[in-house]
């Protein structure tokens, strides 16, 4: 089944406004923004093509950085942040990786995170 979709949706252009990154320029990137959001997609994958329209709404409302992860290309990058499901969502806080979510998620829910992130700092427990 996945071959399928990757064949049918490989072909398909890609309109995305997200930052591409990739292993060469993701410690720049995550490094000289206090907030990172970074999403593991995937062109041929019907759910990320999906939930991307909600990442770039995102990011023009709150102001956040969302990097965009090809995980067909950055085959080390999905192996470094342990990506099984696609999409995943990765939130950055100062350099360091403070809350994941694996699937697509709502964008009220992703702006609650970044919103209580930025106030807060990252929610620790004891």
């Amino acid at each position: 089944m996945a071959e399928i979709l990757k064949s049918k949706y490989q072909s398909l252009p890609s309109r995305s406004k997200l930052q591409t990154v990739t292993e060469e320029t993701i410690q720049s990137m995550i490094q000289s923004n206090g907030v990172v959001l970074l999403a593991f997609l995937a062109k041929w994958c019907a759910p990320c093509r999906i939930y991307e329209p909600s990442l770039e709404r995102l990011s023009m409302r709150l102001g956040v950085i969302v990097a965009k992860v090809d995980v067909d290309e950055e085959r080390n990058l999905v192996k470094e942040y342990e990506i099984k499901e696609l999409p995943t969502t990765i939130l950055i806080f100062n350099g360091k990786p403070v809350w994941r979510e694996e699937g697509a998620v709502d964008e009220g829910r992703l702006e609650e995170v970044i919103r209580s992130i930025r106030t807060s700092g990252p929610q620790t427990s004891d």
